[in-house]
């Protein structure tokens, strides 16, 4: 029980990794304690899912196995919980970068400015007979 729980604020305390552009924040990166949290979460569900549905195993190891399937489905939706708010990151963090490039290299606004009206389309004569040809076209 003390190694799981050591287990735990180790991988809960492991920080976001590093990406290579420093402009692009920690937080819009997948932590590796999150990752680690969701293969141990999906080990442990299948190792209790099988225990638990064991028809030789004793009371003792068939609620063990319960335990741990539901343990595992917990690390498994803690790291979603994680991936979802990386996921919020991420957004927010690519909204304000288009923010940017649109202010400073982009086309003005639609609202900052009136365009002038395009100009009203030609009149085409309705000239539904052909026209004569002429002496020279002869």
């Amino acid at each position: 029980m003390r190694s799981g729980a050591i287990l735990l604020v180790l991988l809960g305390g492991c920080s976001r990794p590093e990406h290579p552009i420093p402009y692009i924040p920690s937080d819009t990166q997948y932590s590796t304690g999150s990752t680690l949290m969701a293969a141990g979460g999906l080990m442990a569900a299948a190792v209790g899912s099988g225990m638990s549905q064991d028809p030789h195993a004793s009371q003792t190891v068939r609620t063990a196995g319960t335990v741990a399937a539901a343990a595992g489905t917990g690390l498994m939706l803690a790291s979603l919980i994680d991936v979802v708010e990386t996921q919020k990151q991420r957004e927010k963090f690519m909204n304000l970068t288009r923010a940017f490039y649109h202010a400073y290299w982009g086309w003005p606004t639609l609202e900052a400015e009136e365009r002038p009206a395009p100009p009203p389309l030609p009149e085409v004569p309705f000239n539904f007979k052909d026209p004569e040809p002429s002496d020279d076209d002869r």
